[in-house]
C-alpha cells in the first residue's frame, strides 16, 4: 500500500504481510492516522513514511519485517505510541 501526497489519510485495520517491498509507505502527506495495522514478514519495512508531517502511528503491529518495523526519513510531528515491534 503506497500513497503519496494526500491529507487526512486514514489507514486502519489492515494486514500487509509477505510484501515485496514495505507493507504500508505513505510519502509527502500531512495529518495522517496510521492505525490498528498488522504489518508482518515484510521484505523492506512493516510501516514507512518519507517526508510526512503531523502524522500518528498508534497501536500497529510490525513485527519480523526484514529491514525496520517503523522507519521514518524527513518527517516532522509525529506521535508514535503503543505498537508491538518485534523482529527475530
Amino acid at each position: 500500500m503506497i500513497q503519496v501526497n494526500v491529507q487526512f489519510l486514514i489507514i486502519e485495520n489492515n494486514t500487509c504481510s509477505d510484501n515485496a517491498d514495505d507493507g504500508i509507505s505513505v510519502f509527502e502527506s500531512s495529518n495522517n492516522s496510521i492505525n490498528n495495522n498488522t504489518c508482518i514478514d515484510n521484505r523492506n519495512r512493516g510501516i514507512a513514511i518519507n517526508y510526512v508531517e503531523d502524522t500518528t502511528i498508534e497501536n500497529n503491529n510490525c513485527s519480523n519485517n526484514g529491514q525496520n518495523s517503523i522507519y521514518s526519513d524527513g518527517s516532522i510531528n509525529l506521535t508514535i505510541t503503543r505498537n508491538e515491534c518485534i523482529e527475530s
